[in-house]
């Protein structure tokens, strides 16, 4: 694997995001109260959404918006995957399912899956730190990098049959909520800059809201 990851830091044209490229953006931010489902502040914020806090507030303590304290669970790796044994876990939950196990699996001893997971990995080298640097300025989990690989395969031009676009398959209503343009000669979805710091914005509002990756992804 060691040659590989020296071709990902060997990759020239890697793409960087700042401030000044989140100050680009202009978030919606009555939009963005009902995927956080709290009022951000100073925005006059409708009845209903108060109600509906209050309502998750209520039924789901760990949805407030303040921090739950929870132990983290001991990881115990399947006897199956003993090849992994001493790798550097994420910053996430993870949970080895029958399908997980499966893809990785794939992934590491067919052919098929090697090539597929090492073109995704080059492919990421080119917006790897500026992904990881917008995620720390925004004290997210640097894992989170891996949902456009997921989405996309790190193929910025990437569209999907129901109208997602973009590293990180922004929708169109998306684009309006977290300040994307999309007009008949311009759509930010393909910027990867751009659509990094809305996606941040996004992350940080859905584990507002329900405070556990899980869910919030």
């Amino acid at each position: 694997m060691q040659p590989l990851f020296l071709t990902i830091l060997l990759l020239s044209g890697q793409t960087l995001s700042g401030p000044k490229v989140a100050a680009r953006l202009s978030p919606d931010p009555r939009a963005r109260t009902w995927v956080r489902g709290a009022p951000l502040p100073d925005v006059n914020t409708p009845s209903t959404i108060l109600a509906l806090s209050f309502m998750e507030s209520s039924l789901f303590p760990s949805s407030t918006g303040k921090s739950v304290s929870r132990k983290a669970p001991k990881r115990k790796l399947p006897a199956e995957l003993s090849w992994l044994k001493g790798m550097r876990y994420p910053d996430i939950p993870v949970t080895f399912d029958s399908r997980t196990i499966k893809y990785l699996k794939w992934f590491r001893f067919d052919r098929t899956g090697r090539n597929v997971i090492r073109a995704w990995i080059e492919r990421s080298g080119k917006y790897r730190a500026m992904i990881i640097d917008t995620l720390k300025r925004h004290r997210l989990p640097t894992a989170l990098m891996y949902i456009a690989l997921i989405e996309s395969g790190f193929v910025k031009t990437t569209r999907s049959w129901a109208g997602a676009l973009g590293l990180w398959q922004f929708m169109p209503s998306g684009t309006k909520v977290y300040g994307l343009s999309k007009s008949y000669w311009i759509d930010q979805r393909i910027d990867p800059e751009l659509s990094t710091e809305a996606v941040v914005l996004y992350f940080a509002d859905l584990h507002y809201r329900f405070k556990d990756w899980a869910l919030a992804m």
